[in-house]
């Protein structure tokens, strides 16, 4: 967050006391709270610790499959049977209302690249699985902010707000999650 200059604009602290709940992140500016989620089941979440790469790899690739089914088929009223919507949709109804929420997906759930107007203004499974969950709980999502977190398949970070258009992105190069995750793309002929 203190890496970004133009979503997170301020500088924010960790919050060191979590054991009753509390919030992740706090603007050192304006005091308000971020509760920051890790956007996986708990299935990814075991098949990672236990070293499954591979299955984990493909239950995303799941995921993104499902979401590019029901828009080719332009069936975007089910959208809502999704695993990623499910996820979503539970981590933002554990985020108290005086928080905003952060989502962190250690995976290039998208094709991102800066500067390419495809990507940043498509609809995508993030931005629409985002606003299915918005507008099936308009009134508790109405004054809170949702940001995600994830890498580019070039190891950049993207920054991005969902809660507006979806479209404003921030693209840091940065070397601060190389150690935990990196990612390539093989080509062979």
């Amino acid at each position: 967050m203190n890496s970004s200059s133009r979503v997170f604009q301020n500088s924010y602290r960790r919050n060191s006391e979590q054991a009753h709940g509390e919030c992740d992140f706090v603007d050192e500016k304006t005091g308000q709270k971020y509760d920051a989620k890790i956007l996986f089941q708990q299935e990814q979440c075991r098949m990672i610790a236990n070293g499954e790469i591979e299955n984990w790899l493909r239950s995303m690739i799941k995921e993104q499959h499902e979401f590019g089914e029901l828009i080719k088929m332009n069936q975007k009223d089910q959208i809502c049977k999704t695993t990623l919507f499910l996820e979503m949709e539970a981590r933002l109804q554990r985020i108290k209302s005086d928080e905003d929420a952060i989502f962190f997906l250690p995976y290039p759930m998208v094709l991102d690249f800066p500067k390419n107007v495809f990507t940043q203004f498509a609809i995508d499974i993030l931005s629409g699985t985002y606003h299915t969950v918005r507008d099936r709980h308009l009134e508790e999502l109405r004054d809170k902010e949702t940001y995600i977190i994830y890498p580019t398949m070039v190891n950049d970070i993207v920054i991005r707000e969902l809660s507006g258009s979806g479209t404003s992105r921030e693209y840091l190069k940065t070397n601060e999650f190389s150690r935990y995750i990196t990612y390539s793309v093989a080509y062979s002929q």
